[in-house]
């Protein structure tokens, strides 16, 4: 099973391009963006070791466990990567790292949600800095050419924490939401500040541009 992408003209009665993503395991699309030059960004899971990659790319290889995430950029016809790299670590558990959303700021950084089961997922300059435990939400920034990180953190408790949404303000702070069922994640100036019951509450948070708070 391959990812793919599509785009279809306005009226949608034909298509502009469609082209697979993907190595020779499973990927799973989620998340695409477009940026004002028609270029699109997608993300998602691949499990497979020959999944496309670029140059440079901030992580080339595919660590292992069940899933790395993938942050893909493609040209505006979609018949080449601007760039394409793996995010992820070794979390084997079902899931294991997925980009789910994925936002672009002006400077054309990358901003992608999820979900990771690895502790040892990539961090940089992060609020929180390990894994809860069970699956963590994760909110991660990657700069413009797709080599860096500018900012990754994990955003979870001790149960089942998942990122399903992203959204940036002007000021490139990002607006994150998901679900969660743990008893401890992060709170702050919160409207409700304790979990309600059931088997998972939605959470809204929001990070600043530098990630670390």
């Amino acid at each position: 099973m391959d990812a793919y992408v599509i785009k279809l003209n306005p009226s949608g009665s034909a298509l502009v391009y469609s082209t697979f993503l993907g190595g020779q395991n499973s990927e799973l699309g989620f998340g695409i963006t477009v940026d004002a030059n028609n270029q699109a960004y997608i993300t998602g899971g691949t499990s497979s070791t020959n999944f496309p990659t670029t140059l440079g790319a901030f992580q080339t290889t595919f660590r292992g466990g069940f899933l790395d995430v993938f942050v893909t950029k493609l040209n505006s016809t979609g018949s080449a990567l601007i760039y394409s790299t793996y995010i992820g670590g070794t979390g084997n558990l079902v899931n294991g790292d997925l980009g789910r959303s994925i936002a672009i700021d002006s400077s054309g950084n990358a901003h992608v949600t999820g979900e990771t089961t690895s502790a040892d997922f990539p961090t940089a300059n992060s609020f929180q800095s390990f894994r809860g435990g069970g699956d963590d939400a994760f909110v991660l920034k990657l700069n413009s050419v797709g080599s860096a990180l500018i900012y990754s953190t994990y955003l979870g408790g001790t149960g089942q924490d998942r990122g399903q949404g992203i959204a940036l303000d002007q000021a490139g702070n990002a607006y994150v939401t998901g679900l969660t069922d743990s008893l401890n994640f992060h709170v702050y100036n919160a409207f409700q500040p304790h979990h309600g019951g059931g088997q998972f509450d939605a959470f809204v948070a929001k990070i600043a541009d530098t990630g670390i708070k």
